[in-house]
């Protein structure tokens, strides 16, 4: 469903990851898009009552490249 994001739902809360760790999770449009397709999906879902946003590998997300 997504490509440069993971997206799981597990005992009412939604983990959002970055998933671009060859780049420091920096962001591009389609990383942009996912991200806001997913808050979309929580939001939607009666189940989800928190959100965790998180990166994979070591980084976060790079501010530059």
């Amino acid at each position: 469903m997504f490509n440069s994001l993971l997206y799981e739902v597990h005992q009412n809360i939604a983990t959002i990851t970055l998933n671009r760790p060859d780049v420091y999770n920096a962001f591009n449009d389609e990383l942009s898009y996912e991200l806001q397709d997913a808050l979309k999906q929580a939001d939607k879902d009666a189940n989800v009552r928190a959100v965790v946003l998180t990166g994979r590998a070591r980084h976060f997300a790079a501010d530059r490249i």
